[in-house]
Protein backbone atom coordinates (compact mmCIF):
# COMPACT_ATOMS: atom_id res chain seq x y z
CA UNK A 1 0.00 0.00 0.00
CA UNK A 2 1.38 3.09 -1.18
CA UNK A 3 2.09 6.30 1.18
CA UNK A 4 -0.96 8.46 1.98
CA UNK A 5 -1.29 12.10 3.70
CA UNK A 6 -4.37 13.84 5.77
CA UNK A 7 -5.03 17.50 4.80
CA UNK A 8 -7.12 19.22 7.60
CA UNK A 9 -8.97 22.04 5.90
CA UNK A 10 -11.64 24.41 7.63
CA UNK A 11 -11.49 26.88 10.44
CA UNK A 12 -10.59 24.53 12.76
CA UNK A 13 -8.85 27.09 14.83
CA UNK A 14 -12.30 28.53 15.67
CA UNK A 15 -13.35 24.73 15.97
CA UNK A 16 -10.71 24.05 18.78
CA UNK A 17 -11.97 27.61 20.55
CA UNK A 18 -15.81 26.90 20.15
CA UNK A 19 -15.11 23.07 21.88
CA UNK A 20 -12.64 24.35 24.55
CA UNK A 21 -15.30 26.58 25.52
CA UNK A 22 -18.43 24.34 24.96
CA UNK A 23 -18.88 23.12 28.47
CA UNK A 24 -18.86 26.04 30.79
CA UNK A 25 -21.40 27.87 27.62
CA UNK A 26 -23.56 25.00 27.60
CA UNK A 27 -24.09 25.19 31.12
CA UNK A 28 -24.80 28.55 31.02
CA UNK A 29 -26.88 28.39 28.44
CA UNK A 30 -29.19 25.54 30.09
CA UNK A 31 -29.18 27.60 33.19
CA UNK A 32 -30.83 30.27 31.46
CA UNK A 33 -33.03 27.93 29.17
CA UNK A 34 -34.74 26.74 32.31
CA UNK A 35 -34.88 30.36 34.28
CA UNK A 36 -36.45 31.52 31.09
CA UNK A 37 -39.00 28.40 31.23
CA UNK A 38 -40.13 28.80 34.50
CA UNK A 39 -40.64 32.74 34.18
CA UNK A 40 -42.84 31.79 31.35
CA UNK A 41 -45.19 29.06 33.83
CA UNK A 42 -44.86 32.06 36.45
CA UNK A 43 -46.93 34.44 33.87
CA UNK A 44 -49.42 31.44 33.01
CA UNK A 45 -50.23 30.97 36.50
CA UNK A 46 -50.36 35.04 37.15
CA UNK A 47 -52.48 35.20 34.00
CA UNK A 48 -54.52 31.98 34.74
CA UNK A 49 -55.75 34.00 37.98
CA UNK A 50 -56.36 37.06 36.39
CA UNK A 51 -58.67 34.76 33.93
CA UNK A 52 -60.90 33.44 36.30
CA UNK A 53 -58.60 29.90 35.21
CA UNK A 54 -60.12 30.60 31.80
CA UNK A 55 -56.59 30.57 30.08
CA UNK A 56 -55.64 26.89 31.53
CA UNK A 57 -59.46 26.06 30.40
CA UNK A 58 -61.01 25.33 33.67
CA UNK A 59 -62.61 28.32 35.05
CA UNK A 60 -63.05 28.80 38.44
CA UNK A 61 -66.25 28.09 40.59
CA UNK A 62 -68.08 31.57 41.62
CA UNK A 63 -68.07 33.62 44.39
CA UNK A 64 -71.16 33.07 46.51
CA UNK A 65 -73.92 36.04 46.70
CA UNK A 66 -72.77 36.43 50.49
CA UNK A 67 -68.83 37.04 49.26
CA UNK A 68 -70.34 39.14 46.75
CA UNK A 69 -72.33 41.43 48.88
CA UNK A 70 -69.45 41.69 51.57
CA UNK A 71 -67.06 42.68 48.68
CA UNK A 72 -69.36 45.73 47.85
CA UNK A 73 -69.99 46.88 51.22
CA UNK A 74 -65.91 47.12 52.04
CA UNK A 75 -65.41 48.81 48.84
CA UNK A 76 -63.42 46.10 47.17
CA UNK A 77 -65.76 45.34 44.29
CA UNK A 78 -65.04 42.66 41.36
CA UNK A 79 -66.59 39.33 41.32
CA UNK A 80 -63.45 37.77 39.75
CA UNK A 81 -62.06 35.33 42.74
CA UNK A 82 -58.46 35.21 43.95
CA UNK A 83 -57.68 38.65 42.87
CA UNK A 84 -59.64 40.76 45.49
CA UNK A 85 -56.37 41.90 47.07
CA UNK A 86 -53.47 40.82 44.19
CA UNK A 87 -51.66 39.12 46.96
CA UNK A 88 -52.25 35.60 45.69
CA UNK A 89 -50.72 36.58 42.13
CA UNK A 90 -47.95 38.63 43.39
CA UNK A 91 -46.68 35.66 45.76
CA UNK A 92 -46.29 33.55 42.75
CA UNK A 93 -42.26 33.59 42.22
CA UNK A 94 -39.39 31.83 40.67
CA UNK A 95 -36.41 30.37 43.15
CA UNK A 96 -32.95 29.00 42.38
CA UNK A 97 -33.15 25.90 44.29
CA UNK A 98 -30.88 22.41 44.68
CA UNK A 99 -29.41 23.07 41.21
CA UNK A 100 -33.11 23.41 39.68
CA UNK A 101 -35.98 25.80 39.67
CA UNK A 102 -39.00 26.48 41.56
CA UNK A 103 -42.32 27.80 40.56
CA UNK A 104 -45.19 28.67 42.78
CA UNK A 105 -45.55 30.19 46.72
CA UNK A 106 -43.19 29.62 48.84
CA UNK A 107 -43.62 28.31 52.40
CA UNK A 108 -41.73 31.43 54.17
CA UNK A 109 -44.20 33.91 52.31
CA UNK A 110 -46.87 35.46 54.19
CA UNK A 111 -50.40 36.39 52.85
CA UNK A 112 -52.51 39.00 54.90
CA UNK A 113 -52.56 38.94 58.74
CA UNK A 114 -49.55 36.84 58.83
CA UNK A 115 -51.00 33.18 57.33
CA UNK A 116 -48.63 31.16 55.15
CA UNK A 117 -48.76 32.01 51.38
CA UNK A 118 -48.30 28.65 50.51
CA UNK A 119 -50.76 27.37 52.72
CA UNK A 120 -53.63 30.06 51.35
CA UNK A 121 -52.28 28.34 47.80
CA UNK A 122 -53.08 25.19 48.92
CA UNK A 123 -56.52 26.16 50.21
CA UNK A 124 -57.11 27.74 46.54
CA UNK A 125 -55.94 25.05 44.34
CA UNK A 126 -57.80 22.04 46.40
CA UNK A 127 -60.59 24.01 48.66
CA UNK A 128 -61.52 23.14 52.09
CA UNK A 129 -63.89 22.67 54.63
CA UNK A 130 -66.89 23.31 55.58
CA UNK A 131 -66.09 23.99 59.27
CA UNK A 132 -68.16 25.96 61.47
CA UNK A 133 -67.83 28.48 63.83
CA UNK A 134 -70.18 30.38 66.49
CA UNK A 135 -71.28 33.93 64.79
CA UNK A 136 -70.62 36.87 67.06
CA UNK A 137 -73.18 39.73 67.62
CA UNK A 138 -71.09 41.70 65.69
CA UNK A 139 -70.50 39.40 62.97
CA UNK A 140 -74.36 39.31 62.49
CA UNK A 141 -74.87 42.82 62.26
CA UNK A 142 -72.05 43.30 59.81
CA UNK A 143 -73.30 40.19 57.80
CA UNK A 144 -76.65 41.27 57.62
CA UNK A 145 -75.82 45.08 56.88
CA UNK A 146 -74.06 43.61 53.65
CA UNK A 147 -76.53 41.72 52.57
CA UNK A 148 -79.21 44.27 52.97
CA UNK A 149 -76.84 46.47 51.02
CA UNK A 150 -76.73 44.23 48.33
CA UNK A 151 -80.86 43.52 48.16
CA UNK A 152 -80.06 39.66 49.28
CA UNK A 153 -82.00 38.03 52.08
CA UNK A 154 -80.25 37.15 54.84
CA UNK A 155 -81.25 34.47 58.05
CA UNK A 156 -81.17 31.49 56.26
CA UNK A 157 -78.10 29.00 56.19
CA UNK A 158 -75.11 29.23 55.90
CA UNK A 159 -76.18 32.78 58.18
CA UNK A 160 -78.76 31.48 59.80
CA UNK A 161 -78.80 29.68 63.37
CA UNK A 162 -75.60 31.22 65.11
CA UNK A 163 -73.61 29.55 63.13
CA UNK A 164 -71.09 30.53 60.87
CA UNK A 165 -70.23 27.57 57.72
CA UNK A 166 -67.41 28.66 55.89
CA UNK A 167 -66.61 26.42 52.67
CA UNK A 168 -63.83 27.41 50.43
CA UNK A 169 -64.29 25.45 46.46
CA UNK A 170 -61.30 24.09 44.98
CA UNK A 171 -59.85 26.86 42.41
CA UNK A 172 -56.59 25.41 41.04
CA UNK A 173 -54.55 27.97 39.40
CA UNK A 174 -51.33 25.86 39.48
CA UNK A 175 -52.09 22.67 38.32
CA UNK A 176 -54.00 23.38 34.92
CA UNK A 177 -51.33 25.84 33.76
CA UNK A 178 -48.77 22.99 34.29
CA UNK A 179 -51.04 20.25 32.42
CA UNK A 180 -51.63 22.87 29.55
CA UNK A 181 -48.55 24.72 29.06
CA UNK A 182 -45.83 22.52 30.32
CA UNK A 183 -46.50 19.36 28.76
CA UNK A 184 -43.28 17.50 28.21
CA UNK A 185 -42.90 17.83 24.08
CA UNK A 186 -42.90 21.64 24.30
CA UNK A 187 -40.77 22.17 27.35
CA UNK A 188 -38.30 20.31 25.80
CA UNK A 189 -38.58 21.96 22.28
CA UNK A 190 -38.62 25.08 24.06
CA UNK A 191 -35.41 24.66 26.06
CA UNK A 192 -33.52 23.43 23.08
CA UNK A 193 -34.71 26.33 21.05
CA UNK A 194 -33.19 28.34 23.85
CA UNK A 195 -30.14 26.94 24.27
CA UNK A 196 -29.29 26.91 20.54
CA UNK A 197 -30.09 30.72 20.45
CA UNK A 198 -27.88 31.26 23.76
CA UNK A 199 -24.96 28.98 21.92
CA UNK A 200 -25.54 31.40 18.47
CA UNK A 201 -26.09 28.15 16.38
CA UNK A 202 -22.68 26.74 17.20
CA UNK A 203 -24.15 23.50 17.67
CA UNK A 204 -27.02 23.98 14.85
CA UNK A 205 -30.70 24.07 16.08
CA UNK A 206 -32.45 21.46 17.74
Amino acid sequence: MGDFGVKLTGDWERAAQITQRMNDRFDQAAERAILKEAHYLRGKMVQNITSGGALAGKPFAPLSPMTLAVRQFTGRGGSKPLIVTGGLRNAITVLKVNGGVFVGIKRSGKGKGGAGGSNLAELHEFGGGPWTRPMTDKQRRFLAAAARNAGIPFGDPPQGGGVLKIRIPARPFIQPVVDQFARGEDVKKRFWNEVARAMGGDFGTP
